[in-house]
């Protein structure tokens, strides 16, 4: 029972911090939405970054997902509540057309590989994205959001990377202690 436990608990620390990657990428890419809001004119009202509430909000997509591969038993009702969350996450989460684009290709992303994950693998547990991704996502991005002249996004892009940095440190000592 405890090895479940701790099974399941390292797959979602494992989600989280695959999270926090494409955390950093998705800021990157909020962040630039100012610099499009002047070319575009009268519309910009239609590109507008999101808060930063909705951005961690998306992180209920692939801990669902997760959730979805563990529970459901039949194909069809796999399929069906990925369709449905994959929806949801677009409608609620985007706010204009933009953010809805961007939730949706993130969202894509996230569907594919929770049934790359189903079908072919026969696993639950997605796997770590690593920290040489984790470095590479959020050195790169915060070389973007400086070039940009976003200090809030680059902020976030620091804390993210701390954040990140602590659950690599924690992560073995994590397992050992909840081995015991």
């Amino acid at each position: 029972m405890e090895n479940k436990r701790l099974r399941y608990s390292m797959q979602i620390l494992e989600v989280v911090m695959n999270f926090l990657v494409i955390f950093c990428l998705e800021t990157v890419v909020f962040s630039s939405f100012s610099n499009l809001e002047g070319l575009v004119g009268e519309t910009g009202a239609l590109v507008k970054a999101p808060g930063i509430l909705r951005q961690l909000l998306f992180l209920a997509v692939p801990l669902l997902f997760l959730l979805i591969r563990e529970k459901a038993g039949h194909f069809l009702t796999f399929v069906a509540c990925h369709a449905v969350l994959a929806a949801a996450a677009v409608f609620l989460l985007g706010d204009g057309v933009m953010q809805r684009v961007v939730f949706g290709v993130l969202a894509a992303g996230y569907l594919v590989r929770s049934f790359q994950i189903r079908i072919s693998r026969q696993e639950v547990g997605e796997g770590q994205l690593g920290p040489v991704a984790g470095g590479i996502a959020a050195g790169g991005s915060f070389l973007l959001c400086a070039y940009l002249g976003q200090e809030t996004a680059c902020g976030r892009i620091v804390n993210t990377a701390l954040i990140y940095t602590f659950f690599i440190l924690f992560t073995p000592t994590w397992s050992i202690w909840c081995s015991l």
